[in-house]
């Protein structure tokens, strides 16, 4: 069932914590959102890193992903939820609504952190747009967003990108 990826899954998830704690300053009581949570790859590490004040939220656009992580995740860490969301997708699915206009399920300001891995780039420019300001209205004053991109390279140079939301 996995979908995210080669290589080894599990070490993949643990390397990407240790990075949000080491980049992002991630702590063990943050409320942490998983923009496209798959099958679990970051939120099973997280369930040997957050303590009990700490929250983790994830949704995705595969059913079958999502229905896996509560029966196995949920069912023995409560404070772990995945919600499924009906979206069209170019690699997942053809039909469902558009990102474009998609409002993320969750409060304003609840979230210190959100990771997206490899979730833009199976976006059209309008949907990047709104999930970055979606980002902007559910992470709380000085969360911090870990996302990937594909970049274009020019001269075969890679250029860093920083950026507020």
């Amino acid at each position: 069932m996995i979908y995210t990826g080669s290589g080894d899954f599990r070490r993949s998830g643990e390397r990407s914590v240790a990075l949000f704690q080491q980049l992002c300053g991630l702590q063990p009581h943050h409320h942490v959102l998983d923009i496209g949570s798959g099958i679990g790859r970051i939120a099973i590490p997280l369930t040997r890193f957050l303590n009990e004040k700490g929250r983790y939220e994830g949704f995705d656009v595969v059913e079958k992903g999502v229905d896996w992580c509560q029966g196995r995740i949920t069912a023995k860490f409560p404070n772990f939820r995945f919600q499924y969301v009906s979206l069209e997708n170019d690699l997942y699915r053809s039909d469902g609504g558009s990102a474009s206009n998609f409002r993320f399920p969750y409060e304003d300001a609840s979230f210190n952190f959100a990771v997206a891995n490899s979730v833009f780039t199976h976006m059209l420019p309008d949907e990047v747009d709104n999930y970055l300001g979606e980002l902007r209205r559910v992470l709380r004053p000085g969360g911090v967003a870990y996302l990937t991109f594909l970049f274009l390279m020019k001269n075969g140079l890679a250029h860093g990108l920083r950026f507020s939301l």
